[in-house]
């Protein structure tokens, strides 16, 4: 899928189109398990972390804002694995 492609894509899902939605998900499904996977591996049950990268990645998808150099497959990196950190965090309260 090249970027004009992609674009598009994004934009239909911020406009609430559900189908654009999941076909976001679907692409970026592996990242938002490999993260799942990590966190999995500092305690947290794998579904829980799985179903809170989702809700991270759609709300990413709404928030998300173009801003050259940073790609939206960047920014969804940075926002589920920071997400699934503050979930972690919160859940073991560490930093105490």
């Amino acid at each position: 899928m090249d970027k004009e492609e992609m674009d598009l894509l994004i934009q239909k899902a911020k406009d609430r189109d559900k189908e654009a939605m999941m076909q976001l998900i679907e692409q970026f499904n592996p990242l938002i398990k490999k993260q799942a996977a990590f966190f999995k591996g500092m305690g947290l049950e794998y579904e829980d972390a799985y179903q809170q990268g989702i809700l991270y990645f759609i709300t990413g998808v709404y928030e998300y804002r173009p801003m050259p150099p940073v790609t939206f497959a960047g920014y969804m990196k940075k926002r589920i694995k920071w997400g699934l950190w503050m979930y972690w965090r919160k859940l073991f309260k560490t930093g105490e």
